[in-house]
């Protein structure tokens, strides 16, 4: 005999899976998904725009990572020229 915790977990897979099944077969039948995103042109932007982040991701984190290092190399720089131009004026 199955224990009722078993049991209930076989009804609610049931439950999400024909669920599942109903939002699927809405989802398709509806303007929006066959008009624009079940369309060539929308595939090759969502393509486009994946390899296009993944081409040009590590040249982002390349820059993102050398201007923080200049900029601590620059800021360091900057105080070092403060300090060594204490001037009173006179």
């Amino acid at each position: 005999m199955m224990s009722l915790p078993t049991i209930l977990k076989a009804i609610e897979k049931t439950v999400l899976i024909i669920l599942w099944g109903v939002i699927r077969l809405w989802l398709y039948n509806t303007w929006i998904y066959q008009n624009v995103i079940n369309t060539e042109w929308m595939i090759w932007l969502i393509i486009v725009i994946v390899f296009g982040f993944n081409f040009l991701s590590p040249i982002f984190f390349y820059y993102a990572l050398a201007e923080k290092k200049m900029k601590f190399n620059l800021t360091k720089y900057m105080k070092k020229f403060a300090n060594s131009d204490q001037s009173t004026g006179s």
